[in-house]
């Protein structure tokens, strides 16, 4: 679906302006990990919360859904709980390696991408090729990929496509919520409402094989995609 388009949209997000990275000049600090389309912040914000030794990056490609997460984050800094360790990203996941440097991240974060479920719209997935070898290419020798989805077709895709890629896979479970990982999982917003619906999350840790030889003759040329669109308005 279609994300609600936000009243004064621009306006808002430039009153976020301290906490937004405009330019690769804007970005003064090195995260330690990055999610990739972190809607309004649940996720984000909760993760940084819990670690406040470390710096993270939140991309999100829609500006009316960025905005949200903008602005939770800023209203936290004059409570007794701020938020001072997340910077945020307006725009595709394809633009990363322009801002981020190669080597320099330890985690990144998917949770719920949109599927693509057309194999016209296969480069758009974020567990494609080109993708996966970018995050190889951002993540220091020992990072890793934390991936979670509720589409079973998009997960058994996304597991071969990490193989195939430079990582190793671990921690793989096809329930979440009955898991053994469930107690220290942060949930998201379109997490939350799977869950509500009986829905069954999978999951799985994709850690990089700093060793790993790439072959030539794979074309992981990394190709523009258009803005993707929101599934759920109300993530």
């Amino acid at each position: 679906m279609r994300a609600r388009h936000k009243k004064h949209c621009a306006e808002r997000l430039a009153a976020c302006k301290e906490i937004l990275i405009l330019s690769p000049e804007d970005m003064k600090i090195i995260p330690y990990g990055i999610e990739l389309g972190c809607g309004k912040g649940a996720f984000i914000t909760e993760l940084a919360k819990r670690n406040p030794d470390k710096n993270y990056l939140a991309a999100e490609s829609n500006k009316n859904v960025a905005v949200t997460a903008a602005e939770r984050v800023m209203a936290s800094i004059n409570t007794d709980e701020p938020i001072n360790n997340i910077r945020l990203f307006v725009g595709g996941a394809e633009r990363l390696g322009d801002y981020v440097k190669p080597g320099s991240i330890s985690r990144i974060y998917i949770n719920h991408p949109d599927p693509w479920p057309r194999r016209n719209h296969e480069k758009r997935r974020l567990s494609y090729q080109s993708y996966v070898h970018m995050y190889w290419n951002l993540l220091c020798d020992d990072g890793k990929v934390i991936f979670k989805t509720d589409n079973r077709p998009l997960f058994d895709y996304s597991i071969s496509s990490f193989k195939d890629n430079g990582f190793d896979l671990t921690d793989v479970t096809y329930d979440l919520v009955n898991s053994k990982y469930y107690d220290s999982d942060i949930i998201s917003e379109y997490q939350a409402y799977f869950i509500s619906k009986g829905l069954p999350i999978h999951r799985f840790t994709a850690v990089k094989l700093p060793e790993f030889v790439f072959r030539d003759d794979i074309d992981r040329d990394f190709v523009t995609i258009p803005k993707i669109k929101e599934r759920n308005p109300d993530k």
